[in-house]
């Protein structure tokens, strides 16, 4: 009887489902305030941690960043989403703050963002950083570049300079 019983439970557990170790070291992050409000209620606002996933939908996640951006806050927006710039209005700032702007330039070797588009950003002064910056990727070969640039308080425009007749590639929105 004991052995009828063991049996019968045991059909009911459910299988063990293993471990996907990449999706389990993804993190959502915290929702943070005092920096930044997006206009869309779709965008959270979180606090930047190590392997932050920075899509509302899909998995890739942070992987390293530069140090003088520890304690900021990013934007989080889909997959659709994220492969927009940000236009005016749809960001206000509580304070002057440093708007940093993680860009995925190159797939493969492939220009997603041209020298010559990353020079006319520079002029128009946005500083860029030095330390690397990684995600997870989907089994390909990813560069990103991160530029700086200080903005007042209020809603605010980071708009492109004329050199980018669009902007099509991941961007990755940290405020500190």
């Amino acid at each position: 009887m004991g052995m009828c019983s063991i049996a019968k439970d045991a059909g009911s557990i459910p299988p063990i489902k293993p471990i996907d170790k990449k999706k389990d070291l993804v993190v959502r992050g915290k929702p943070a305030t005092g920096q930044v409000t997006p206009k869309s209620p779709e965008w959270k606002v979180v606090g930047l941690v190590p392997n932050l996933a920075y899509m509302s939908d899909r998995e890739y996640a942070i992987k390293k960043y530069p140090k003088e951006m520890d304690g900021g806050h990013v934007v989080i927006r889909d997959s659709q989403q994220v492969k927009n710039w940000v236009q005016g209005a749809q960001l206000t700032l509580a304070k002057a703050a440093t708007l940093y702007a993680a860009m995925l330039v190159k797939i493969d070797g492939e220009d997603q963002v041209s020298e010559k588009q990353l020079e006319a950003m520079a002029a128009d002064g946005w500083e860029f950083l030095k330390e690397p910056f990684e995600t997870t990727t989907p089994d390909k070969s990813w560069t990103w570049r991160v530029a700086k640039k200080k903005f007042e308080k209020g809603p605010f425009n980071p708009a492109l300079p004329k050199e980018f007749l669009f902007y099509a590639t991941h961007a990755i929105y940290l405020v500190k």
